[in-house]
Protein backbone atom coordinates (compact mmCIF):
# COMPACT_ATOMS: atom_id res chain seq x y z
CA UNK A 1 0.00 0.00 0.00
CA UNK A 2 3.10 1.96 0.22
CA UNK A 3 3.81 2.29 -3.25
CA UNK A 4 0.60 3.19 -3.88
CA UNK A 5 0.66 6.22 -1.29
CA UNK A 6 3.58 7.35 -2.82
CA UNK A 7 2.11 7.30 -6.75
CA UNK A 8 -0.53 8.86 -5.48
CA UNK A 9 1.39 11.77 -3.27
CA UNK A 10 3.68 12.87 -6.64
CA UNK A 11 1.27 12.99 -8.90
CA UNK A 12 -1.04 15.16 -7.13
CA UNK A 13 1.64 17.23 -5.58
CA UNK A 14 4.86 17.01 -8.48
CA UNK A 15 6.86 20.32 -6.79
CA UNK A 16 7.27 18.57 -3.50
CA UNK A 17 8.92 15.40 -4.70
CA UNK A 18 12.35 15.61 -6.50
CA UNK A 19 12.86 11.56 -5.94
CA UNK A 20 10.48 8.94 -5.62
CA UNK A 21 11.02 5.09 -5.06
CA UNK A 22 7.98 2.85 -5.50
CA UNK A 23 8.94 -0.92 -4.24
CA UNK A 24 6.87 -3.82 -4.41
CA UNK A 25 3.85 -1.88 -6.16
CA UNK A 26 0.92 -1.73 -8.24
CA UNK A 27 -0.74 0.78 -9.75
CA UNK A 28 -4.00 -0.85 -10.24
CA UNK A 29 -5.11 -4.45 -8.56
CA UNK A 30 -5.48 -7.56 -11.03
CA UNK A 31 -8.30 -10.15 -10.20
CA UNK A 32 -5.35 -12.04 -8.29
CA UNK A 33 -4.56 -9.31 -6.20
CA UNK A 34 -8.13 -8.41 -5.20
CA UNK A 35 -8.23 -11.84 -4.62
CA UNK A 36 -5.44 -12.05 -2.36
CA UNK A 37 -6.82 -8.99 -0.43
CA UNK A 38 -10.58 -10.34 -0.02
CA UNK A 39 -8.89 -13.75 1.24
CA UNK A 40 -7.01 -11.51 3.60
CA UNK A 41 -10.49 -9.80 4.41
CA UNK A 42 -12.46 -13.06 5.56
CA UNK A 43 -8.98 -14.78 7.54
CA UNK A 44 -8.77 -11.33 9.98
CA UNK A 45 -12.67 -11.76 10.23
CA UNK A 46 -12.82 -15.00 10.89
CA UNK A 47 -9.85 -15.40 12.74
CA UNK A 48 -8.52 -12.36 14.39
CA UNK A 49 -6.15 -9.73 13.54
CA UNK A 50 -3.62 -11.94 15.86
CA UNK A 51 -3.97 -15.20 14.07
CA UNK A 52 -1.01 -17.07 13.19
CA UNK A 53 -3.07 -18.02 9.50
CA UNK A 54 -3.53 -14.60 8.91
CA UNK A 55 0.22 -14.71 9.69
CA UNK A 56 0.72 -17.53 7.23
CA UNK A 57 -1.48 -16.25 4.41
CA UNK A 58 0.49 -13.02 4.31
CA UNK A 59 3.54 -14.09 4.19
CA UNK A 60 3.46 -16.95 2.06
CA UNK A 61 2.60 -14.27 -0.46
CA UNK A 62 4.98 -11.75 0.31
CA UNK A 63 8.38 -13.43 0.93
CA UNK A 64 9.78 -16.30 -0.93
CA UNK A 65 9.45 -20.10 -0.35
CA UNK A 66 13.08 -20.11 0.47
CA UNK A 67 13.12 -17.37 2.75
CA UNK A 68 10.46 -18.76 4.91
CA UNK A 69 12.34 -21.57 5.12
CA UNK A 70 15.21 -20.43 7.17
CA UNK A 71 15.33 -19.23 10.48
CA UNK A 72 14.69 -15.66 9.94
CA UNK A 73 11.63 -16.32 7.74
CA UNK A 74 9.85 -18.04 10.60
CA UNK A 75 10.63 -15.19 12.96
CA UNK A 76 9.22 -12.77 10.96
CA UNK A 77 5.87 -14.86 10.36
CA UNK A 78 6.13 -15.22 13.96
CA UNK A 79 6.21 -11.65 14.54
CA UNK A 80 3.16 -11.07 12.31
CA UNK A 81 0.33 -11.44 14.60
CA UNK A 82 1.25 -8.96 17.37
CA UNK A 83 2.48 -6.28 14.62
CA UNK A 84 -1.38 -6.49 12.87
CA UNK A 85 -2.79 -6.06 16.48
CA UNK A 86 -0.39 -3.80 17.73
CA UNK A 87 -0.82 -1.67 15.28
CA UNK A 88 -4.28 -2.24 12.80
CA UNK A 89 -7.79 -2.90 13.63
CA UNK A 90 -9.70 -5.13 11.69
CA UNK A 91 -11.67 -1.98 10.46
CA UNK A 92 -8.59 -0.04 8.83
CA UNK A 93 -7.20 -3.33 8.04
CA UNK A 94 -10.09 -4.78 6.03
CA UNK A 95 -11.11 -0.39 4.70
CA UNK A 96 -6.82 -0.78 3.65
CA UNK A 97 -7.71 -4.40 1.82
CA UNK A 98 -10.70 -2.06 -0.28
CA UNK A 99 -8.56 1.09 -1.12
CA UNK A 100 -6.05 -1.81 -2.55
CA UNK A 101 -8.69 -3.31 -4.56
CA UNK A 102 -10.18 -0.46 -6.10
CA UNK A 103 -7.03 1.46 -6.54
CA UNK A 104 -6.69 2.97 -9.74
CA UNK A 105 -3.38 4.92 -10.26
CA UNK A 106 -3.18 4.21 -14.24
CA UNK A 107 -4.12 7.64 -15.33
CA UNK A 108 -1.84 9.70 -13.11
CA UNK A 109 1.50 7.76 -13.84
CA UNK A 110 2.49 10.01 -16.71
CA UNK A 111 2.15 12.94 -14.55
CA UNK A 112 4.63 12.37 -12.50
CA UNK A 113 8.03 14.26 -12.69
CA UNK A 114 10.01 13.24 -10.05
CA UNK A 115 13.21 11.11 -11.20
CA UNK A 116 11.71 7.70 -10.20
CA UNK A 117 12.93 3.67 -8.97
CA UNK A 118 10.89 0.90 -9.45
CA UNK A 119 11.84 -1.62 -7.37
CA UNK A 120 10.51 -5.03 -7.48
CA UNK A 121 10.91 -8.82 -6.40
CA UNK A 122 11.03 -11.22 -9.09
CA UNK A 123 9.22 -13.71 -7.40
CA UNK A 124 7.00 -11.32 -6.10
CA UNK A 125 3.40 -13.15 -6.32
CA UNK A 126 1.32 -10.67 -4.61
CA UNK A 127 2.27 -7.39 -6.56
CA UNK A 128 4.28 -9.15 -9.76
CA UNK A 129 6.52 -6.85 -11.97
CA UNK A 130 3.42 -7.41 -14.72
CA UNK A 131 -0.02 -8.01 -13.14
CA UNK A 132 -2.35 -9.78 -15.25
CA UNK A 133 -4.19 -7.72 -18.02
CA UNK A 134 -6.69 -5.70 -16.00
CA UNK A 135 -4.01 -4.54 -13.47
CA UNK A 136 -0.61 -2.76 -13.78
CA UNK A 137 2.42 -3.72 -12.00
CA UNK A 138 5.97 -2.60 -11.67
CA UNK A 139 6.51 -2.87 -15.40
CA UNK A 140 3.66 -0.82 -16.78
CA UNK A 141 4.70 1.58 -13.84
CA UNK A 142 8.16 2.15 -14.54
CA UNK A 143 7.17 2.67 -18.30
CA UNK A 144 4.04 5.43 -17.54
CA UNK A 145 6.16 7.72 -15.73
CA UNK A 146 8.56 9.64 -17.13
CA UNK A 147 12.17 8.69 -16.96
CA UNK A 148 11.48 5.85 -14.29
CA UNK A 149 14.00 2.68 -13.79
CA UNK A 150 13.40 -0.28 -12.67
CA UNK A 151 15.17 -2.57 -10.33
CA UNK A 152 14.38 -6.22 -10.07
CA UNK A 153 16.04 -8.22 -7.37
CA UNK A 154 16.51 -11.42 -8.14
CA UNK A 155 14.87 -14.07 -5.75
CA UNK A 156 12.84 -12.11 -3.68
CA UNK A 157 9.13 -11.73 -3.35
CA UNK A 158 7.31 -8.93 -2.03
CA UNK A 159 9.63 -8.19 0.96
CA UNK A 160 12.98 -7.79 -0.77
CA UNK A 161 13.79 -5.23 2.46
CA UNK A 162 13.61 -8.17 4.37
CA UNK A 163 15.26 -10.91 1.60
CA UNK A 164 17.60 -8.65 0.93
CA UNK A 165 18.42 -5.58 3.04
CA UNK A 166 21.70 -5.08 1.75
CA UNK A 167 20.95 -5.23 -1.79
CA UNK A 168 17.78 -2.81 -1.25
CA UNK A 169 20.17 -0.54 0.65
CA UNK A 170 22.64 -0.54 -1.77
CA UNK A 171 20.48 0.06 -4.90
CA UNK A 172 18.92 2.82 -2.67
CA UNK A 173 22.03 4.68 -1.78
CA UNK A 174 23.41 4.71 -5.44
CA UNK A 175 19.74 5.72 -6.93
CA UNK A 176 19.95 8.91 -4.41
CA UNK A 177 23.53 9.74 -5.64
CA UNK A 178 25.19 8.58 -1.96
CA UNK A 179 28.57 8.40 -1.40
CA UNK A 180 30.58 6.12 1.83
Amino acid sequence: MGGMMAISLAERYPELIDNLIIGSSAAKADYTFRANLEIWKALAEAAGMNSHVVAQEIATKALTRNFLDTSVGASVVEAIPDTLERNCSLSIFKSSCDAMINMDLVAGLEKITARTLVMAGAEDVLTPIDQGPSGAGSRMITELIPNAQMYVFEHTGHGNLLEAPEESVAVIRKFLGATD
